[in-house]
C-alpha cells in the first residue's frame, strides 16, 4: 500500500505557468520557483498607480482643510452586545469607513497621539500612550474597598459614559481643544472630518437609509477614540 501511495504521488510531468515539464530537474526547479513566487512578499501592489491621487488628497486637505464629502460616507454595522439580543439599545453600532479616509484619519490620530499625555489629565487612562484603562478600574476598586473596610460613609456615582459619547455634540470637543491651545488649522481639520460624515445602516447585509448627523463619537474611526478624552475637559 505504501508503494502504491508513493507511485500515486510521484510527479513524472507537470505544467507550471503554461509550460510542460517532464525531467526531474526541470520539475524540481519549476515547482520551487512557482511556490517561492507565490509565498514571497512582492510589496504593496498598485501603490504607484494610486500614490498620486492619495498624495493629492493629503495636499488638498492640508492646504484647505477639506476633501470630497463622499469620501466620508460610512456604513453602520450593528453588533449584538449579548446573545439573543432583541432591543435596539443592546446593539453596538460600529462604523465601516472607506480605505482612503482611513489613511487620512490614521495620520491625524498619530499626530494627536503624540501630545495626548501633555494635555490630558493624569487621572484619565484610556487612549494615552503608556497608560492602561485597567489602572482606572483597579484604583476605583481600591478606593471602594478602603471605604468598606474602614466603615466610612461615602457616595458612589456610576455614569453611563457610553451614552454621553453617543450623544455629545461635535462643537464640544472642538471648544475643549481650542481652550487647550490647539491651532485653528488642526481644529478645522478635525471638525471637517466629523461634520462631513454621512451614514447608511447595514441591516441583514443591505444598506438602508442615508443621513448626516451632528453629534456622537462612533467607534471604528481611527481619530475618534483619541477625541473621546477631550470630552472630559482639560486637566
Amino acid at each position: 500500500m505504501a508503494n502504491a501511495k508513493a507511485r500515486r504521488n510521484f510527479l513524472s510531468k507537470i505544467k507550471v505557468n503554461g509550460v510542460n515539464l517532464s525531467s526531474v530537474e526541470d520539475i524540481k526547479e519549476g515547482v520551487c520557483r512557482a511556490y517561492q513566487s507565490l509565498l514571497s512578499d512582492s510589496g504593496i501592489g498598485g501603490l504607484d498607480v494610486v500614490k498620486p491621487e492619495i498624495l493629492g488628497l493629503f495636499r488638498e486637505f492640508y492646504l484647505h482643510g477639506t476633501f470630497q464629502r463622499s469620501l466620508n460616507s460610512t456604513f453602520l454595522l450593528l453588533i449584538p452586545k449579548k446573545e439573543g439580543t432583541e432591543d435596539l439599545s443592546d446593539f453596538r453600532p460600529i462604523s465601516l469607513v472607506r480605505s482612503v479616509y482611513k489613511l487620512l484619519a490614521k495620520v491625524l490620530a498619530n499626530r494627536l497621539k503624540s501630545v495626548m499625555g501633555e494635555v490630558i489629565s493624569d487621572s484619565q487612562h484610556a487612549f494615552v500612550h503608556g497608560r492602561q484603562i485597567l489602572d482606572a478600574i483597579l484604583i476605583a476598586n481600591e478606593a471602594l474597598d478602603s471605604r468598606l473596610k474602614g466603615n466610612n460613609p461615602g457616595l458612589l456615582l456610576k455614569m453611563d459614559i457610553e451614552k454621553a459619547f453617543d450623544h455629545v455634540k461635535w462643537d464640544f470637543p472642538m471648544d475643549v481643544m481650542s481652550k487647550m491651545g490647539f491651532g485653528h488649522r488642526w481644529i478645522k481639520w478635525m471638525n471637517w472630518c466629523c461634520s462631513t460624515t454621512s451614514f447608511s445602516i447595514l441591516i441583514n447585509g443591505s444598506p438602508s437609509g442615508f443621513f448626516r448627523s451632528s453629534r456622537g463619537l462612533r467607534q471604528g474611526r481611527p481619530s475618534i477614540p483619541l477625541s473621546i478624552p477631550f470630552c472630559h475637559g482639560s486637566p
